[in-house]
């Protein structure tokens, strides 16, 4: 059990850094109604995961993590992964994104989103953001073909799915506590967030990517 989470949470604690999650959530916050509309949105990223997390282990054999072909299959999807975030990290590096270009359009919407649009919108985030989805998959690749109990099992699943949403849990837990202050700390963090984006998702799509894809490949061979 602590050999899988030693290789569960250094990954789940990248996915955790993903930019975007943060930069929402936080920006929902200093809304109008922002607990409410950041606990909708926070609430539905960890839903949509906790739900694909659930069928991934109810579906998986209970014998694959003692077998050579259960650890090639995540072998397999590790290295997979690995390539995918590899070439999406080449791509953010090579193609610029234009100084000049105004915001996109859902991150000036987030002031007069309801509670209920952002709730959806968490929902779409959690299935569309591919860095964050895919070091969740692989972390439950690694889970579902464990040499471990079925109990440690839904033990991993519950800190993996945990620690890769810290960074939308945290900051709601900070604000609840300690509103004034978080408010300060908290705005700055996202204006930190937003001026480094593109170098902190190139930086972490190469490390996750080379990690995976080494790991994967050792997994194989």
């Amino acid at each position: 059990m602590g050999s899988l989470l030693g290789q569960l949470i250094p990954a789940a604690l990248v996915a955790a850094l993903a930019p975007l999650p943060i930069t929402i959530v936080v920006t929902l916050l200093m809304s109008k109604g922002g607990v409410a509309k950041a606990l909708g949105f926070a609430g539905a990223l960890v839903a949509v995961f906790a739900v694909i997390g659930i069928i991934t282990l109810a579906t998986s054999s209970s014998s694959t993590g003692t077998s050579s072909k259960g650890s090639a299959v995540t072998g397999t999807i590790l290295a997979v992964l690995g390539v995918l975030f590899l070439v999406i990290a080449v791509k953010q590096l090579v193609n610029a994104p234009d100084p000049d270009a105004p915001p996109p359009k859902f991150m000036t919407a987030l002031d007069t989103m309801s509670v209920v649009r952002a709730t959806v919108f968490g929902a779409i985030l959690a299935l569309i953001n591919v860095k964050q989805l895919g070091i969740y998959i692989g972390g439950l690749a690694q889970i579902s073909h464990a040499d471990v109990s079925t109990a440690q099992r839904w033990v991993a699943f519950v800190i993996l799915l945990v620690v890769v949403q810290l960074g939308v849990i945290a900051p709601i837990l900070v604000y609840a506590v300690a509103r004034d202050w978080a408010s300060r700390q908290l705005l700055r963090f996202r204006g930190w967030l937003v001026r480094n984006n593109r170098v902190i998702s190139i930086v972490l799509g190469l490390v996750i990517g080379i990690w995976f894809t080494i790991k994967g490949v050792a997994q194989i061979a």
